[in-house]
């Protein structure tokens, strides 16, 4: 009877955890309006509990706030009592995940949040919901027990929120690889929802409640995790409060001091448990460490080969007005991650294809912590080289609700508008703003160094632009058109508006010709001579990660059927 009560235990649990789990696709704000009702109700009733526990029952109580007893209890029990430290502290537990899901939800919640459970401490003798349920009379156990259930279950779903907080935090800074979010509230950026890391969590708990069918280990597990959250916590926010928030070191240190010394004697508590089920933590710890770990390195490593290999304008110069290839009607994106620069993917491209797009937009996507761009913030385009090149360099920004309903057809759309916007502005900033001192100096140096010798080289233009705006953030774009101010032909005076309007022409006849998406499918290789564990490192587990992660052209919501991939290989 008792293995078929553990059977029905075990069954009923795996049911719960799936429910819980395929509930998470509504989001946040909708599961905790299903959950809070069983939260009001179980407050309510473990401090009613509480309360007539200590009336009726055991006033002395209250004798635990006395130190002495902690010390009595540690000296009568010894070696036990030390161990005992693991689970006392699981008592406390649910206050990490309250702080990991501040993204969820505004301060003001997380204040009165932490007020009342500061409130309820006080009013409840016990804290752990089994020895309130146990408290309790008869007839109101079973009602207890299935309150307390449902209270367990929304524990769960704070630490499944937080969890997605923390990979959404790692995707950010380069640490993880990249997975599908879903922004579930227009008014709170934290409140996302991760489905391939929901049903990851999903599989690993119910391999957990299945295999171990003892609720000691699993217990043992949780207070290992807790307590090195605990932990390592604070020895991060002692780092943080010295070095970025500038506390003087004689009031961060005795806090570290007081604060570390607990955990401490907590932490090597627990770790008399890491045989008996607290290995399981370790373990995940262990395997998302190298995950994180070799992503970040495999792409800080590509970031810097890229950087340091960007095409410089004097090469685009020297190209000449056609780039050294034939022109054909279209236009054509090439992604970018850098910012700044002419990526390698393009050098690589114009010298192994015979033809060009006759526009050509350098595209950096940046993603915005916030939830909506508005449309005339959203392009920031700048000119590259001379106007005759008809290069540009688009800044594109998104906010976190904007890729929900970014659509291909309508961005193109938006982009060619702006980029016509861009070539009329450019225009008007000239007339409003005259040619100053910069163009007639400009002028001077190319008079100077070339006098009458007819058509002056584009190369020899970037040269003396470049003299003349010495620390430009950018030197790989063109000085003036950063200002606003038209590229210049400097041997004659031409009127602008013809110009403008065959720019403009050309740019309609692109539009009709179509658009082409260009991106570097970029492998990178160790060196012949690296050691064994970086190639290990960076041929295997790296391009591993990065085969089964989602794939940038679906984070770029780029159409498929109008796509080209350029393969490079890059040798770190």
């Amino acid at each position: 009877m008792a293995i078929f009560c553990a059977d029905v235990i075990v069954i009923v649990t795996c049911i719960i955890l799936f429910t819980l789990f395929n509930i998470q696709r509504f989001g946040t704000d909708k599961v905790g309006y299903l959950f809070s009702p069983v939260v009001l109700v179980w407050f309510i009733s473990i401090a009613l509990i509480g309360i007539y526990n200590i009336i009726t029952k055991d006033p002395s109580v209250f004798r635990a706030f006395n130190p002495y007893h902690m010390y009595e209890y540690l000296s009568r029990n010894k070696k036990q009592g030390w161990i005992s430290l693991g689970g006392i502290v699981l008592c406390v537990t649910g206050t990490e995940a309250m702080f990991a899901d501040v993204g969820h939800f505004s301060v003001k919640s997380i204040q009165q949040v932490s007020h009342h459970k500061l409130s309820k401490v006080d009013g409840c003798s016990s804290t752990d919901g089994d020895v309130c349920a146990l408290k309790c009379a008869d007839r109101v156990y079973w009602p207890m027990f299935v309150v307390a259930t449902g209270a367990a279950i929304i524990a769960s779903q704070a630490m499944i929120s937080a969890t997605f907080s923390i990979v959404d935090q790692a995707m950010t800074l380069g640490c993880f690889p990249r997975v599908k979010v879903v922004h579930t509230s227009k008014r709170y950026a934290g409140q996302i929802y991760i489905p391939e890391l929901n049903w990851l969590m999903m599989v690993l708990c119910i391999i957990i409640a299945a295999g171990f069918r003892d609720t000691t280990q699993i217990g043992n597990a949780y207070g290992v995790a807790v307590v090195s959250v605990f932990f390592v916590t604070t020895n991060f926010v002692t780092l943080i409060a010295i070095m970025i928030w500038q506390v003087p070191l004689w009031i961060a240190l005795p806090c570290y001091a007081l604060e570390g010394s607990v955990e401490l004697t907590y932490f090597s508590s627990i770790l008399y448990k890491v045989p008996k089920g607290g290995w399981v933590p370790l373990l995940f710890v262990a395997f998302f460490f190298t995950v994180m770990y070799t992503w970040h390195y495999g792409r800080v490593k590509k970031y810097e080969y890229e950087v340091k290999n960007k095409v410089s304008l004097d090469w685009v110069l020297g190209l000449g007005s056609n780039l050294g290839i034939t022109r054909v009607p279209g236009i054509g994106l090439v992604y970018s991650e850098l910012a700044q620069g002419v990526p390698t993917i393009f050098s690589h491209l114009i010298s192994n294809l015979p033809a060009i797009h006759e526009i050509l937009v350098f595209v950096c996507i940046k993603n915005l912590p916030v939830p909506n761009v508005p449309d005339e913030e959203r392009f920031l385009i700048r000119r590259i080289g001379p106007k005759q090149f008809r290069i540009f360099r688009c800044a594109v920004r998104f906010g976190y609700r904007d890729l929900l309903a970014r659509n291909d057809v309508e961005f193109e759309e938006q982009l060619i508008q702006n980029l016509g916007n861009f070539i009329k502005t450019e225009v008007q900033s000239l007339q409003e703003h005259p040619v100053g001192s910069d163009a007639s100096q400009l002028q001077k140096l190319i008079d100077a160094e070339w006098g009458n010798e007819g058509e002056v080289p584009s190369s020899a233009i970037a040269e003396a632009a470049r003299t003349l705006s010495r620390g430009s953030p950018d030197d790989l774009e063109d000085p003036l058109s950063q200002t606003g101010i038209r590229p210049m032909d400097f041997r004659r005076a031409i009127s602008v508006e013809p110009a403008v309007e065959e720019e403009l022409n050309i740019l309609d006849a692109s539009k009709h010709a179509g658009v082409v998406y260009l991106l570097g499918h970029t492998d990178i290789r160790s060196h012949k001579k690296s050691s064994k564990f970086r190639k290990f490192l960076i041929d295997h587990y790296y391009h591993a990660l990065k085969r089964n992660c989602r794939a940038s052209t679906i984070s770029l919501n780029v159409p498929h059927e109008r796509l080209l991939q350029v393969g490079m290989i890059h040798y770190i």
